[in-house]
Order: C-alpha cells, then structure tokens, then sequence
C-alpha cells in the first residue's frame, strides 16, 4: 500500500515529495496616484499582505458566483483617509483577476473613499461595491453621493446601496444587508420587506455565521450571501448518514486497510452510482486517455490505489448533499484541501495526498449535518488525521489551522503558522491557486 494511505490510517512510511504547482497570483499595490483631496501629497502604498480576504458568495442554487473582498479590520479602520483610499485601491486591484475569470467581486467602501477619483479608477468593469457610508462621514450631499455612483457605474462597476437607504434618491444595483447589524430576524424580515416593496430587486446579504440562517436568507430571496463558513456549523437536527455515503467508506476503510484490489473492484461494481461515476469519470476528457475503459477492474488498474482513494474521497464529499449550500460547501472544501496539499507537496515532509484528504474532510460535519467525530466514525482513521481533525493538535494541525485562518481572515494569526511554509504572501498564492483548481473540478463535475 503507497505511504501515504498508510500514514491517514495510521502507518509510518512518508510519501517521497514532488515539486509544487501554485500558479503565481496578481498582487495588490495601491496606486501612487492616490493624492489628499485638494491636492496633497500621495500616499505610501500599503506594505501588509492579504488585501481582500475572500469569502465565498453563494447563490441561490447553492453554487458559489464569485467572493466578498475585505480589508483587514485595522485598514479598514484607519482614521487616515489617504491610507483608506491606497488600501482600496489594493483591494480593488486584487479583485480584477476573479471579475476577469467571470466570477462576481465585491467590496464594500465608505463614500468618503469612493469619492476620490484614483479610488474609482481603480474598479474593474463587472465589479461589485458596496457603498457603507452614504456619505455621513465626509458631509457629502445626496446630490455629491449620486455624482460617485454615476461615475462608478458609467464605469461598468455595480453598485450597492445598504436596503435602509433604498429611498434616498441615489441609483443603485443592488441592495445589501448585514446580518451583523441588528440580528438575522430583522435581515430576514427586511429582505421581505424590500421584495414586496421592490420587485426584482437583487438583494445581497452578507455578515452570517450559521449555515442556516445563511440558507435561509436563500430561501426568503436574497440573491447573493456571504459569511465566515469556517466558524459555520449547522444548528439543525442530526441526519442519519445516507447509505451511499456509508458504501463509500467502506470502499475507503478497505483501501487503507491494504484489501485487495480485486475484491475492492467487486465491490465497486456492486454499486451502480458508484460505478456510473467511476467509469464516467476515466473516460472523460480531463484524463486524455486515446481509448475507452469499459469495466471496472481496468478503472481500478488504471487509477491505482493512490488515486482511486483520492477519486473516492472527492466522491463521498459530492455525495454529502441535501442541503441548499452543498454545492458551495463542497467548493470550499475542494479548495481547502487543494490548499493543505500544496503546502504539503513543497513542505516534502508530509504526504501530500494525505493531507488533501484532511482538508477535504474538514467540512463533513457541516455537509452531513452531524458533529465532526460522529461523521467520521465510520472511516478508520489515523492518528495524524483524527489529532488534527477532532483535536487541534498533532503534526498535521498547523495545515489546517493555517487553512481556517485565511478562511476568516485572521491575518496576524495565519502569519506566525505561514512562516514554516514560505510566508503569507506565499501562502495567499496558493490558497488563490487552490480556489481556482476547485472552481475547476466543481465545473467538471457539473458538466
């Protein structure tokens, strides 16, 4: 049995290590053009990384569309308004390579900032702002308010209005509402509001901590959600694990348990959707064979049991469903467990594959709607795995810890854990990395 199989379950061989593959990101710079109103002096642009820490915004589908950029909260708060338009213009600067991909960015910036004609400039056409402030800090009138929203929106830019301020008189896009400000029973009740009064009207909500309130704002209408999905954890009553779900770790628990590969592709064939999925899954485009496989034990030949295991981990995720987010969740899983194995493919310490299957099984509490321990009772794992799982400890929690830090933005915390593998800047390429790779294979998988 390869290594790294043995080492989840509980052996001691270490997989050899490989060469990384994290393809380099645009980096944020704040433009020099950033001048004080009334023509002072420019600005220094922000050194800090981690300029528009990313959460998913998922649509009513339960797909994710696109992310939500925020600024660290220090940034975001700095009383120098020269600093707050240089780390917009970071921030905006970030968030072009996900508008290019045809994915949805947005922001959200005070009118005090987008007032400055460098700070607008810098918005990609497609961009999605937020307005916080309509102009209480800067004194600025309706008229000098709906000025900057012209602008931005000649500009391609769409923008925001928070939903109390419908009624001011300034065009918009979209409203927004926070479920920070005030509680999820009033967001609820005025998303309501706002699609009786406004029909059509696409309504954006952001802030959330439960999953199910999160669902269900989908649910009453909101068009585009957002929240920390690493602090989610569902409220509602405990689902009975699905027998699918149950077939597929036995399939795991025997491949880490060096059952034989005969007997592995036996079972396999007793399960149709498993089955359906195996084949379709070999002989689609992404493997570039030159001719067709047509049984299973040749799938299984094939793919060995290396990749076999990590097919069916990817598998037992997507089988997880049932829920409105399913499919976001499995995307953040995807990318999260793309994120541990890169960092563990250059680290060359810990086997890679291995610890994909830590991220990817990160989230099963939430996709299955049961505590962490109970959804992965049913899959033998080792030491390593379950000390960082269920613990937060042992040799594998620093991935993973890393991973969740990002996820909330937690940039002084994810900084120190950084440091063993490359830096933040680094480490924030590769998590960009890894969400595109997962963007790609939910893609795949859909079509």
């Amino acid at each position: 049995m390869l290594g790294w199989v043995k080492r989840l379950f509980g052996g001691r061989d270490r997989a050899a290590s490989g060469s990384a593959h994290a393809a380099p990101t645009k980096t944020a710079s704040a433009a020099s053009a950033v001048t004080r109103h009334r023509g002072a002096p420019a600005a220094e642009p922000p050194t800090a990384p981690g300029f528009g820490a990313l959460r998913p915004l998922v649509t009513a589908d339960g797909g994710i569309a696109g992310f939500e950029f925020r600024l660290a909260a220090p940034m975001h708060a700095d009383g120098d308004p020269v600093a707050r338009a240089a780390h917009a213009i970071a921030l905006l600067s970030t968030m072009r390579s996900t508008v290019e991909s045809g994915r949805i960015a947005l922001a959200s910036l005070p009118m005090a900032t987008l007032e400055r004609p460098a700070v607008v400039a810098s918005a990609a056409r497609g961009t999605m702002i937020a307005i916080e402030e309509m102009g209480e800090g800067a004194a600025m009138t309706p008229a000098e308010c709906g000025a900057v929203v012209d602008r931005l929106r000649a500009q391609g830019v769409a923008v925001g209005l928070p939903a109390a301020r419908a009624g001011s008189g300034v065009r918009f896009d979209f409203l927004t509402l926070n479920a920070a400000l005030g509680g999820v029973e009033a967001l609820l009740e005025l998303a309501q509001s706002c699609r009786l009064a406004r029909p059509g009207v696409k309504l954006v909500a952001t802030g959330f901590e439960s999953i199910d309130d999160l669902e269900q704002a989908l649910r009453v209408g909101v068009s585009l959600v957002s929240g920390r999905f690493d602090a989610m954890r569902s409220t509602s009553r405990p689902r009975p694990l699905q027998p699918g779900v149950q077939r597929i770790c036995q399939l795991l628990n025997d491949l880490g348990a060096d059952q034989d590969t005969a007997r592995i592709a036996q079972d396999i064939r007793a399960d149709v959707p498993v089955t359906y999925r195996l084949l379709r899954y070999v002989n689609s485009p992404a493997l570039g064979l030159s001719h067709s496989i047509d049984s299973i034990p040749q799938a299984v030949m094939l793919l060995g049991r290396n990749e076999l295991y990590r097919w069916l981990s990817v598998t037992l995720l997507s089988s997880a469903h049932g829920r409105p987010a399913s499919q976001a969740l499995q995307e953040i899983s995807l990318a999260r467990a793309r994120l541990l194995e890169i960092l563990a493919r250059e680290h060359g310490r810990d086997p890679p594959e291995a610890l994909f299957t830590v991220g990817l099984l990160s989230v099963m509490d939430v996709m299955l709607q049961m505590p962490l321990a109970e959804a992965l009772q049913p899959l033998r794992l080792g030491e390593a795995a379950r000390s960082a799982l269920l613990e937060g400890r042992g040799e594998w929690h620093d991935y993973l810890a890393l991973a969740i830090d990002l996820e909330r933005h937690d940039l002084d915390a994810a900084a120190g854990l950084a440091a063993r593998f490359g830096g933040l800047p680094h480490v924030l390429e590769c998590a960009e990395e890894a969400w595109r790779w997962a963007h790609a294979v939910q893609g795949a998988a859909q079509a």
